[in-house]
């Protein structure tokens, strides 16, 4: 299925204002069970993960 441009960027606008959002709240839930050191890693741990799953494709596993 094929978007206009339009479309997609009120999309991509919509899927940062949302991650941008719970990133406060996970923020606040860490706190309470996790040191800050530990959120961090974990915080980089999930990043990390993320960007393997949306950019799989465009990373060039041969030059690593």
């Amino acid at each position: 299925m094929l978007f206009p441009k339009r479309s997609l960027a009120i999309i991509a606008l919509l899927t940062v204002s949302l991650g941008y959002g719970l990133l406060n709240v996970a923020t606040r839930w860490l706190n309470l069970t996790l040191e800050p050191f530990t959120q961090v890693y974990l915080r980089i741990f999930i990043a990390m993960i993320a960007t393997l799953i949306i950019f799989y494709k465009d990373i060039r596993w041969s030059t690593l």
